[in-house]
């Protein structure tokens, strides 16, 4: 039970990891767009 426990700890780390790492791309695409878009309103 314990090796179980372990290995579902391990996989809900790893797809939070994941999840965290796609929310950081977006963010930076969001910083991305919004520069260029008070580019464009100058």
């Amino acid at each position: 039970m314990v090796i179980f426990g372990l290995i579902a700890f391990a996989l809900l780390m790893s797809t939070l990891f994941a999840i965290e790492r796609k929310l950081g791309k977006v963010n930076e695409q969001n910083k991305e767009i919004i520069e260029l878009l008070k580019e464009q309103n100058k």
